[in-house]
């Protein structure tokens, strides 16, 4: 009798640490560092959406899923003396010295806009890389060409509704 009366306080404790195991894996869905650097699931679906977008509207195939089982890495980086910030989507972790298939956004080099790059060597795409400035603002892109036009696409602010 008195095993038994030690078995229902064990049971419990494993039943709150399955419960507490439940709600810490569904509030960090993303593998990676993304959202233990202050990123938001909501905004990292949203940033899968759109990329997965342009990818769709350039006919490029991705060998993976774009949803959150994607590892999640967020990158602070400076080129040529921009401080960038760059949130990566891989279907593996994040490999600084190269990732065959990602889709990056790149924050930092113009106010309305980020660069997103999509690259996926696995699949014989007509083109290599999809390269383009997403205007944040307007919710339009265009391909990523010289800094000039960077430049002036970004600028534009979405106009109001008429």
């Amino acid at each position: 009798m008195f095993a038994s009366d030690l078995r229902f306080p064990l049971k419990l404790f494993f039943l709150a640490c399955m419960i507490a195991l439940a709600l810490t894996s569904e509030a960090n869905s993303f593998k990676g560092n993304c959202e233990e650097k202050g990123l938001q699931s909501k905004e990292l679906i949203n940033l899968i959406n759109i990329s997965a977008a342009i990818a769709k509207n350039f006919n490029y195939q991705l060998s993976f899923k774009t949803d959150e089982s994607l590892y999640c890495t967020l990158v602070k980086t400076s080129v040529l003396g921009i401080n960038l910030e760059m949130v990566t989507f891989t279907p593996e972790p994040y490999d600084p010295d190269g990732n065959f298939r990602y889709m990056t956004l790149a924050f930092g080099m113009s106010k309305n806009c980020a660069g997103v790059m999509i690259l996926d060597l696995t699949v014989n795409n007509p083109i290599t890389m999809v390269h383009v400035d997403y205007n944040i603002s307007q919710k339009k892109y265009q391909l990523a060409k010289t800094i000039e036009s960077r430049e002036k696409f970004c600028s534009a602010k979405a106009s109001p509704p008429p």
